[in-house]
């Protein structure tokens, strides 16, 4: 497991729009996830909200799970994902609290990361 670490590898997009005008964004990042391989892909301003389901397949990244936190307003705007590896001991930790906002602990021998993703609402929380 020493050298899955050195090889370990993320990407963080801003994404603006998964979904817009029928059209998926998706292709776009596997094309560029195609030469990379990355093991971890955090999207930010997703803008998906209930009527989009995380397994249907215009939303689908071969070889890899979905978790999202949208928009609390079930709105399309904001919004954050994270696609990672099928085989990663990856576990989701409750984090339901926050608005937006996604925390997870993967775990390898005796050793933990937590990766937290989390969009900021300062406007909204400054009157």
């Amino acid at each position: 497991m020493r050298n899955f670490w050195r090889s370990f590898s993320f990407c963080f997009w801003n994404l603006h729009l998964v979904m817009a005008n029928n059209f998926c964004k998706i292709s776009l990042l596997e094309a560029y996830n195609s030469q990379y391989n990355f093991d971890i892909i955090c999207l930010g301003e997703t803008y998906l909200n209930s009527s989009y389901r995380s397994d249907e397949p215009a939303l689908n990244i071969n070889e890899y799970n979905l978790i999202r936190s949208d928009h609390p307003s079930d709105t399309k705007r904001g919004g954050v994902a994270i696609y990672y590896k099928n085989y990663l001991p990856l576990r989701i930790c409750d984090v339901s609290f926050f608005d937006e906002c996604l925390l997870v602990e993967i775990n390898f021998d005796k050793k933990k990361v937590l990766l937290n993703f989390i969009i900021s609402v300062t406007k909204s929380i400054i009157r």
